[in-house]
């Protein structure tokens, strides 16, 4: 057997080759001389050291006391632990990334992260970072130990770095001190507990901490990024029960969209429920919008009864009302209802066009009055006021023609009973009524109003009495005529 440097031991495992029993001797010699800087050059070192923290003392710490040196690299620590007061089983390893030198020279800030942390030992030990201690002239490592009950820990140091490590002999431990540890008392890593990505103090499962001092600038706390010539979606999803997800589909490739098209952002739940399984937005402490499972909208309501059913206060027309489309300042419509009706009403300089393009407007089909002026429409149509047209069509039941009828057949299909009065008889009933036969007075007019429609056909009427009046008076004149003439 002898001593060999690691290229020649190399040699030995070469692909096809298999030591032979010298050359396996040689392995071993070697191997027992690891620590011969000749044969093993070394980039890194290792020491360990031992730790017994006092039983039913709490806040107990220990600094690891590096000296006042230089490093670079990375720096290793890892804290093993067993059973003697309390269970404190498990390990944590943390890992410096380092760049100082001697006199507190940092020319690269100190960076760490925990690489592993499992077991009841969390409970007890926690590790903290690389600093300069000013009063001792040296760089340090606090180990905090966070449970009462005492306990032994191994501690294991390893140090990476490009030259030739440094002689550790004098990597030592202070003397056992109280120092209460305050914040984060708890290491966790992706497997245990807590993950902070940004943050040593991770509030849930998953916290991720934007970067700080980025003044008034937009900054992106996270990113699930997929980046690749394809089609489908880059999809979060959340699991509780059942499944929702944020997804956004491809801007490259259209192929294996689950729901859109390309580069749309889809909000998705899974869960196939006729009732449940809204999408709502909710803003202090309300919800405001609800998209239910059956595609019915709410605003206002978490149970729409309709596709878009807006649920809001009362209000009047000069308010903003409830549905408003257009800009406030200029034109717009509005759309509310209060306890008394519910309305429609223009806002602005210009009119309010229903029907501008000529389709047929229909109102009130199937029963009920329509009011212009008054809110108490008593007819199909109530107008209070005056009403400009250039014609009128009025459709009747029974035209007048009776009277022509009657006088020259001497009966009426249309108005049987009608029965129209002598000259003498409408003297007498004018000369006590004051008004015309079927006519209203002038009192009732101004009470009641008059139906247009037969108050057109009793003046026609009339003016058929009136025109059958003259014809007799014309023959009983031609009659007097023919009788001077003799």
């Amino acid at each position: 057997m002898a001593k060999k440097t690691i290229t020649e031991l190399k040699n030995y495992f070469k692909a096809g080759k298999r030591p032979t029993e010298t050359q396996f001797g040689d392995v071993m010699d070697s191997f027992a001389n690891l620590e011969d800087p000749q044969l093993f050059p070394k980039n890194y070192f290792e020491k360990r050291l031992s730790l017994d923290f006092p039983h039913d003392v709490a806040d107990q710490a220990v600094d690891i006391l590096l000296g006042n040196r230089g490093m670079s690299g990375m720096l290793e620590i890892e804290i093993v632990g067993t059973w003697m007061h309390i269970n404190s089983a498990g390990n944590i390893k943390k890992q410096f990334q380092v760049g100082f030198n001697p006199d507190n020279a940092m020319w690269y800030p100190t960076t760490s992260r925990i690489v592993e942390a499992g077991g009841l030992i969390v409970n007890n030990i926690y590790i903290g970072d690389v600093v300069w201690d000013a009063g001792i002239n040296q760089y340090k490592v606090t180990i905090y130990h966070t449970n009462y009950a005492g306990n032994i820990y191994d501690i294991r140091i390893t140090y990476h770095c490009p030259f030739d490590a440094q002689d550790f002999s004098e990597v030592k431990l202070s003397d056992i001190y109280t120092n209460v540890l305050t914040g984060q008392r708890v290491h966790y890593i992706h497997y245990n507990d807590n993950l902070g990505v940004g943050t040593t103090l991770p509030e849930t499962s998953l916290h991720v901490k934007a970067p700080k001092d980025k003044g008034h600038s937009n900054v992106v706390g996270g990113l699930f990024d997929r980046s690749e010539a394809a089609g489908g979606s880059n999809i979060v999803q959340l699991k509780y029960h059942s499944t929702a997800d944020l997804e956004l589909n491809s801007f490259y490739n259209g192929t294996n969209f689950r729901y859109g098209s390309y580069g749309d952002f889809n909000i998705v739940n899974n869960i196939d429920d006729g009732t449940y399984g809204a999408i709502n937005m909710i803003t202090k402490k309300q919800t405001r919008l609800s998209v239910m499972p059956n595609g019915n909208i709410g605003v206002g309501t978490t149970t729409p009864a309709a596709q878009l059913n807006i649920v809001a206060g009362y209000n009047v027309p000069d308010q903003a009302g409830t549905l408003m489309l257009g800009d406030p300042a200029q034109v717009n419509l509005r759309l509310g209802i209060n306890e008394k009706y519910s309305w429609i009403q223009g806002h602005g300089v210009s009119p309010l066009h229903i029907n501008p393009l000529g389709n047929n407007l229909i109102l009130n089909k199937d029963g009920g009055n329509v009011g212009i002026g008054t809110n108490n429409p008593d007819q199909k149509l109530t107008v209070k006021g005056k009403i400009h047209a250039e014609d009128v069509i009025v459709d009747m039941n029974v035209p007048a023609d009776y009277v022509f009828q009657k006088y020259f057949d001497g009966e009426s299909s249309i108005r049987p009973d009608y029965q129209m009065p002598t000259i003498h008889e409408l003297e007498s009933f004018v000369k006590e009524n004051k008004h015309l036969p079927e006519i209203p007075s002038g009192e009732a007019i101004v009470k009641e109003g008059v139906n247009l429609g037969d108050f057109q056909m009793k003046l026609l009427q009339k003016i058929e009495e009136l025109t059958l009046y003259l014809i007799s008076q014309n023959k009983e004149i031609e009659n007097l005529k023919a009788i001077i003439k003799k």
